[in-house]
């Protein structure tokens, strides 16, 4: 089977973003088959330029991933993100937004997030414009190659399974969809091209590269009123950084000198610009980028 997917698609590159072996190996019958499914990515890598996964792990777990791919030459991670609600209030319903930052910890691998919480997706769901445009965006800040917006419409398509879901069958009768695509598309406007290949930090004191002061952005974050704030750092001195669900007030210190404009992520539009130290005002998200000088 495999020679035969390889026959069809190696002519037509630009037809098929990758290939997979497994949907979901650890859930359909593969735990026991993990050497075999390695092989045949390996295999189908020999066939096709294409970019190739074994499957998603089922973990972010380092051990649990290289169990499906460390005896393989396939090139891409495809992890499925937790979609589960776990906290209260804000910190529950951002924490599937947050969790972007996990999959580059545990694995060297290109990575894409292309099923995870969305508009009438299984386990649990979420149709905020702006939590998935975040969504999008920290996908691409934590080194993501790829995001789908996943959908039960385009898991089902109006099938039975979904009607008895109370799934919509078409794109466009997914809830708040207009302004959730619009808000992605701005959001890949607005982001470098090769942001998925800078350099990441996390606001704490484990990562010397972040552009501010991490310590009153780490209180400000333990007290649960600020969600995350992740940035990216180019070698050129481009910096951007994220905040995510910004309830108080949030000084940013930088750590040399720089120019930052604060930009509104559902439009991209320049809200303020700052030369030097600044106070985010709160609110929901926002997408800040600058120049290191």
């Amino acid at each position: 089977l495999v020679d035969r997917i390889a026959a069809i698609v190696a002519p037509r590159p630009q037809t098929v973003q990758y290939l997979e072996i497994a949907n979901e190996g650890y859930a359909t019958g593969w735990t026991d088959k993990k050497a075999e499914a390695q092989l045949l990515a390996t295999r189908l890598r020999t066939k096709t330029p294409h970019i190739v996964a074994v499957t998603s792990p089922g973990t972010l777990d380092p051990a649990g991933i290289a169990s499906w791919y460390g005896n393989s030459s396939a090139n891409l991670l495809t992890p499925h993100l937790p979609r589960d609600v776990v906290g209260e209030g804000l910190v529950g319903q951002w924490r599937y937004v947050r969790q972007t930052w996990d999959p580059w910890l545990a694995s060297g691998l290109a990575w894409t997030n292309d099923e995870g919480k969305g508009p009438q997706a299984s386990v649990a769901a979420d149709d905020d414009p702006l939590r998935l445009v975040m969504y999008a965006g920290l996908t691409w800040l934590c080194g993501g190659a790829g995001f789908v917006l996943h959908t039960g419409a385009g898991v089902g398509g109006g099938d039975a399974a979904s009607k008895d879901r109370g799934r919509v069958a078409n794109i466009w009768e997914v809830a708040n969809i207009e302004q959730t695509l619009a808000g992605i598309t701005a959001m890949r406007n607005l982001l470098p091209a090769d942001l998925p290949n800078w350099r990441r930090h996390n606001s704490n004191e484990r990562f010397s590269g972040y552009p501010w002061d991490t310590q009153p952005i780490s209180q400000l974050i333990e007290k649960n009123q600020l969600v995350r704030a992740f940035a990216a750092t180019a070698d050129d001195g481009r910096i951007v950084a994220m905040p995510i669900s910004v309830s108080v007030p949030v000084p940013y210190a930088p750590r040399f000198p720089m120019h930052v404009d604060v930009h509104d992520p559902m439009t991209g539009k320049r809200l303020e610009s700052y030369d030097g130290p600044f106070t985010l005002s709160p609110r929901r998200a926002a997408v800040l980028i600058g120049q290191r000088r």
